[in-house]
């Protein structure tokens, strides 16, 4: 789902879906979850990955990457900068960032590294298993602030499951 400023007083939402796929590399790296939204009205798409940072000396646990893939005739411009994303619970406005750091690489595309410290480690684990909802607050190039929500679902749970299990 995309929420999407029209004008100042309205807000344009749209539904559409979310495949969720755990992929292991080729040359036997940690696995990936990679979650691919799709939302067809839009005329937009967007790929969220996480993996578990294998370096232990780095600063980040874990890296999330977000890019977004809108169409030639997108109402959607593009997206210029990110926050942190949130996880919510299915009923309330807002969730609870993720302690991370936000890196762009290029318009509409960006790195997300978790923040390695135990306490905050054990808080970004705890918001990513226990929370359903995954919320990227966005700037888009056109000025215009939005927000893409996607759930876990069943399946996202699962493989989310399977991938701290392998990640340990």
């Amino acid at each position: 789902m995309l929420f999407r400023s029209e004008e100042p007083s309205k807000v344009k939402t749209w539904y559409d879906n979310v495949a969720w796929k755990l992929e292991t590399p080729s040359n036997g790296g940690l696995p990936v979850l990679r979650a691919e939204v799709d939302i067809a009205e839009a005329r937009m798409a967007a790929v969220f990955t996480i993996t578990r940072n294998a370096d232990p000396r780095a600063v980040a646990t874990h890296i999330l990457t977000m890019r977004f893939i809108p169409g030639a005739d997108s109402v959607v411009p593009g997206v210029a900068e990110i926050e942190t994303p949130a996880m919510r619970i299915e009923d309330r406005a807002v969730g609870d960032a993720l302690e991370g750091r936000t890196a762009p690489v290029t318009q509409n595309y960006f790195f997300v590294g978790l923040i390695r410290d135990d306490n905050l480690t054990a808080r970004n684990l705890e918001l990513l298993k226990g929370r359903a909802w995954i919320d990227v607050p966005m700037k888009l190039t056109s000025g215009r602030i939005a927000k893409i929500t996607f759930e876990k679902g069943a399946l996202g749970e699962r493989l989310l499951g399977d991938a701290l299990e392998a990640w340990k």
